[in-house]
């Protein structure tokens, strides 16, 4: 008897937060290194849904970065298509809305950490991330 080995789930991750985090420099990296597609906020226009449907019908792994507000009916429309929403804030998760998972982008000092990093525990399982938000909210900054 055949055996049918069962398809992975493509990856939706929608990347948002406060300006200066990296958003769009990790939507980079995943889609040059983890070939994911790559979608902007452009997703709020026609040519983005577009591309955006595309990409889910051909079931690819896919990355949306987000720099408007979650309120608005983009946001809400990913989530209901099962997108983990992950949060990056340069306060340690002071401004994280809820439902939302943290990645600390920044290092102790201040400094951004290696996207590579970064781009790790965005991939890691939701709820599993390395740094979780009360560490970084411990972490001192200079």
């Amino acid at each position: 008897m055949p055996s049918y080995a069962t398809a992975k789930s493509p990856r939706r991750i929608l990347v948002t937060g406060t300006a200066g985090t990296g958003r769009r420099s990790l939507g980079a990296v995943l889609a040059l290194e983890r070939g994911f597609r790559h979608v902007d906020d452009r997703v709020a226009t026609s040519a983005g849904r577009s591309e955006l449907v595309r990409a889910l019908v051909q079931r690819l792994d896919v990355v949306v970065t987000w720099t408007g507000a979650l309120s608005a009916p983009s946001p809400h429309m990913l989530r209901s298509l099962d997108f983990d929403v992950v949060w990056l804030d340069g306060d340690r998760g002071a401004a994280q809305p809820p439902g939302t998972r943290f990645v600390d982008p920044f290092a102790a000092d201040g400094s951004y950490r290696p996207l590579g990093m970064v781009v790790d525990e965005l991939l890691s399982p939701a709820g599993e991330s390395g740094r979780s938000r009360r560490e970084a909210r411990a972490t001192p900054r200079a």
